[in-house]
């Protein structure tokens, strides 16, 4: 009933901007004596277009809330979930895929949204936040939140800091068995990034290469 409503808002507002729109050319073509009933005639109807309009608005608005509060999740990208369109709720628990490309900032958006529990995903170690600014990088902006929650309390974390106290380690998870690359391509980058710590999956060896015009002996 309500998206019928809207439906028969949207019309109301196109027929009476119609109207609008015809007397306002019958008042460019009239001649001075039709004029004045005219442009009394056009102030009323551009009066009721208005209201039309932020009636429309209101319904609008009332949908989208309702929408939202009805949703058990809500994807967005974390910019996103500042905007006015999602002013209106809150995010209790937040998760967010590949964090380690987001900056510190950019992650804080939905964490002040009423979070009360932050899931991370994400692997600091390849990817990331891309920053094009030397200054942004210099003064911290690529280590990302993901990344510095991961080493909190572990060695490397209080060297940055010096004497000060460090907090304890958060429960972190890391997946170490792979199923998408051929163990020859995943030496490189365990051997490069993870010391080591991941192990291939018993179906790796029978990746093939994709068909491919540039392959090796074509």
């Amino acid at each position: 009933p309500r998206h019928a409503q809207l439906l028969a808002a949207e019309a109301h507002v196109r027929r009476l901007a119609e109207r609008r729109d015809a007397l306002w050319g019958d008042i460019e073509r009239a001649d001075d004596a039709h004029k004045p009933a005219l442009r009394t005639a056009h102030s009323q109807v551009k009066r009721k277009y208005n209201a039309a309009v932020r009636a429309r608005w209101l319904l609008r608005s009332e949908l989208h809330a309702d929408a939202l509060h009805s949703a058990d999740v809500v994807c967005c990208t974390a910019v996103a979930a500042g905007s006015s369109q999602l002013d209106m709720i809150d995010f209790p628990l937040v998760f967010v895929d590949e964090g380690s490309m987001a900056t510190e900032p950019t992650l804080l958006i939905p964490l002040v949204k009423g979070a009360a529990q932050l899931a991370l995903i994400g692997d600091h170690r390849q990817l990331p936040p891309v920053l094009h600014s030397l200054d942004a990088r210099q003064h911290g902006l690529s280590t990302s939140l993901f990344e510095r929650l991961i080493l909190q309390g572990t060695p490397d974390a209080r060297a940055t800091v010096g004497a000060r106290r460090t907090p304890p380690p958060l429960p972190t998870v890391m997946l170490v068995e792979q199923f998408r690359m051929h163990p020859q391509l995943a030496a490189f980058p365990n051997a490069a990034f993870y010391a080591g710590a991941l192990c291939d999956a018993p179906s790796t060896p029978a990746l093939h290469p994709p068909a491919s015009v540039y392959s090796a002996g074509t």
